[in-house]
């Protein structure tokens, strides 16, 4: 916004007006997550990083970067941290799947923790009956987990046309908060 007035104003230096071509159609490639069909986007990193800005807007707390693994790593974000038996807590889009996560420092009491985490949240899914979780293919034991999962095609809802349907998939993202604070609920 603050190149754009340039040209109107007479700027004609190459390398302002490259600058700025540059900066447009970046800016333009990171906000196709609007107007791709979700299944071409999310391939691709720049239409999530716009998609979590966009959630950075409407999700208290939310937080995104690359996440470094040894598959190679992914973008992610990770928000609606709380505290559960010690414990953290929260939920992890994986370019993908909408993960519910759980850190535990005490290496002795990891996978105690994991597993009933995982257990709550099972229990819980079926008292609210939202969304399809399922446990992760292997159950980690590092500080952090992955306890359950939700398939990106189950938590990002599309319109006919196959693009994002921003509403639908806010409604679909609280619907996973409300399962963690029905989770966090069943033991007392």
């Amino acid at each position: 916004n603050v190149l754009r007035p340039g040209p109107d104003a007479g700027v004609t230096n190459p390398i302002y007006v490259d600058f700025l071509s540059h900066v447009e159609q970046r800016e333009a490639i990171v906000r196709s997550y609007i107007s791709l069909p979700v299944s071409d986007w999310t391939t691709q990193w720049d239409p999530w990083i716009g998609f979590y800005e966009q959630l950075e807007h409407e999700k208290k707390g939310l937080h995104w970067n690359y996440v470094p693994n040894q598959s190679g790593g992914f973008l992610g974000a990770w928000w609606h941290d709380s505290k559960w038996q010690g414990c953290e807590v929260y939920l992890q889009i994986e370019r993908g799947p909408l993960c519910f996560k759980i850190s535990v420092d005490d290496k002795t009491q990891r996978s105690n923790f994991r597993d009933r985490w995982h257990a709550q949240l099972m229990e819980s899914a079926k008292r609210v009956g939202a969304l399809q979780l399922r446990r992760p293919r292997r159950f980690g034991n590092g500080q952090t987990m992955t306890v359950a999962q939700v398939d990106q095609s189950a938590w990002i809802a599309e319109k006919t046309n196959g693009c994002l349907d921003m509403v639908a998939t806010l409604i679909n993202l609280s619907r996973a908060e409300q399962l963690i604070e029905t989770a966090r609920a069943i033991d007392g």
